[in-house]
């Protein structure tokens, strides 16, 4: 009895002397990524009405990880993530490099970033160079076929599922999210602009074998734009939905803990996150998001005849290298194929490989 009243005086007395932020140690409940998509369609819609733009909408916004829930600064709109996460909207980027400064220097907040502009890397034979072909024609000779299904995501600016090569297919999949602010948020479906998103589902489609299914992702809208949040929620839907490949032909020069967190845990529950190097001929290293993360795997571009394309990036942080000049690719029209260059075209292949 002395030695359970013993036990409880010791346990008051940490109480009281020891300052314990309990609300660091608060378990939150995790939100889907749907709802949060959600969410973020009310901020677009918003963001809308004050006559912001893409860009602007973008610049005013903050991202940023709490112990708690983060106090309100000035006329900032709170959208809370997963993961202790809040992105916290305003209407002009003044008042968001104020809200900045103001969160960085609460003892609370963990980190706080600014969201940043990302596009996709496209400048507008990889088949033969790696090989596929051959090996898809043995299989097919020696009947081998393959029981488990392999799951890609591609996070891009929607998809033309209805167009002919993929429907027959059956292999490109509509995973109904979008992120980008356009279109319907329950589809993936290419809505008008770029093709980028379709050009690189049908390298996929090309250079793997029937068990493979590639699910489109729409985070980017159709002039190829995004954020670093809507990215970071495509990846968390993907690691959501189990997919085992993430492919994202994309990248920009703003740095963003939040969508590095998303891409250490999607590695860290075994998903493989392809990402492209980038097209200004430039060192790679400590400047291009989200090639530089280590746990990603960076892909540059090479030319038909093995060299180095001329826009493409390079440096350490480049895991792989594949064709990305003068590359034949279908999604513009059902019935023929274009030419696109760029790393974004060099990443799938990679993809296509793992």
């Amino acid at each position: 009895m002395k030695r359970a009243i013993s036990i409880i005086l010791a346990l008051l007395i940490l109480t009281i002397t020891v300052n314990v932020d309990f609300s660091a140690l608060a378990i939150s409940k995790e939100t889907s990524v749907d709802t949060i998509v959600d969410g973020l369609q009310d901020l677009y819609e918003e963001q809308e009405k004050t006559g912001n733009n893409f860009e602007t909408s973008i610049n005013s916004r903050i991202i940023l990880k709490s112990k708690r829930y983060p106090a309100e600064y000035k006329d900032g709109t709170i959208l809370e993530l997963n993961n202790n996460m809040y992105a916290v909207q305003y209407d002009n980027e003044s008042c968001c490099n104020n809200a900045l400064e103001y969160y960085n220097n609460q003892s609370y907040i963990q980190w706080a970033e600014k969201d940043g502009i990302l596009e996709t890397m496209s400048w507008s034979f990889g088949t033969d160079m790696l090989g596929t072909d051959e090996a898809k024609k043995y299989c097919e000779t020696n009947n081998i076929e393959f029981d488990n299904e392999v799951k890609v995501a591609v996070v891009d600016a929607g998809i033309r599922f209805g167009m002919n090569p993929f429907y027959k297919s059956g292999r490109v999949i509509d995973s109904g999210f979008n992120s980008s602010g356009e279109g319907d948020e329950t589809t993936a479906k290419w809505v008008g602009g770029t093709h980028h998103g379709s050009n690189v589902a049908s390298i996929i489609l090309d250079n793997t074998t029937d068990n493979v299914k590639i699910y489109g992702y729409k985070a980017f809208n159709t002039q190829g734009g995004s954020s670093n949040l809507s990215l970071k929620l495509a990846v968390d839907k993907a690691v959501e939905d189990e997919m085992q490949i993430i492919n994202i032909s994309a990248g920009g020069t703003n740095e963003s803990k939040a969508l590095e967190e998303s891409i250490i845990n999607a590695t860290e529950k075994g998903i493989i996150v392809v990402v492209s190097a980038g097209n200004s001929n430039d060192l790679v290293d400590d400047t291009y998001y989200p090639a530089t993360i280590d746990e990603a795997i960076t892909v540059s571009a090479i030319d038909y005849r093995g060299n180095k394309a001329f826009f493409s990036n390079y440096g350490n942080a480049v895991d792989f290298t594949a064709l990305g000049y003068d590359v034949d690719v279908y999604g513009q029209h059902s019935a023929s194929t274009n030419t696109v260059s760029g790393t974004s075209f060099s990443a799938p292949y990679i993809a296509a490989c793992c």
